[in-house]
């Protein structure tokens, strides 16, 4: 063993080729290089701590993030200033075009339109200290033409606490343009009313993506199963 992985063990961790074993945000990075794509949808962008990573693994094409909390929305768009192609949205986007009210968490990144499970409640306290906002909500359908010139293709990242199976419903009209995507799956709901992992699976699958990667998001604390992942996949294939 080299050195440096000793040194790294010694210490609790592990060094990884990014290429062979790669994180989800090196992952996607990859995929959004393969498939040569320079617009990314970071949906449920929270305070921008995705696509600040992203920027970090060396992805320079366009972001456009969509955060509907006034609190994180409001850090969102300071870091987006700084940067001449991250473009900040302060809606939702759902199935539908309207208004809903937001959980908004203790912890903002765990903020959703849905209550949390009794699972959830016990795992994550911050569930259980919210306060409600109500936000606009708009479909990708509506906005994608916007934002984008006509025909380029784009990469959907979806971290929304339960609603991503709604957003993406909401691309009907434009999911040709979705080449690749990003989806929290959830193995035990952590909220009320979401879908099951295998449910979500089975939509996407369905609209003729094929699974890229599982990234592990995390687990239950005694026995260490799943509890979420993050599933990364691409349009195309057999």
């Amino acid at each position: 063993m080299k050195l440096h992985r000793q040194l790294a063990n010694l210490v609790g961790y592990e060094l990884t080729h990014k290429r062979r074993h790669p994180t989800v945000g090196s992952h996607i990075r990859n995929v959004l290089e393969s498939c040569g794509l320079e617009v990314l949808f970071d949906v449920g962008a929270h305070r921008g701590e995705f696509a600040r990573a992203l920027r970090r693994e060396g992805y320079r094409g366009q972001i456009h993030s969509f955060e509907p909390g006034r609190e994180a929305f409001a850090a969102l768009a300071e870091l987006a200033a700084k940067d001449d192609r991250w473009e900040a949205h302060p809606y939702a986007l759902g199935a539908e075009a309207g208004q809903l009210s937001l959980n908004v968490a203790a912890t903002g990144d765990l903020s959703s339109f849905l209550e949390p499970s009794a699972f959830g409640a016990e795992r994550f306290a911050a569930l259980g200290q919210r306060t409600e906002e109500l936000v606009e909500v708009k479909t990708l359908e509506e906005v994608l033409p916007e934002l984008c010139a006509k025909g380029a293709e784009v990469m959907l990242k979806l971290d929304t606490q339960g609603f991503d199976l709604s957003v993406f419903e909401g691309a009907r009209g434009v999911l040709p343009r979705v080449r690749a995507l990003s989806s929290e799956l959830s193995l035990v709901p952590l909220y009320e009313g979401m879908p099951h992992y295998l449910e979500a699976l089975a939509r996407y699958e369905g609209a003729g993506f094929r699974v890229s990667g599982f990234y592990p998001v995390c687990r239950e604390r005694d026995s260490l199963a799943l509890v979420e992942v993050d599933c990364v996949l691409v349009r195309g294939g057999v």
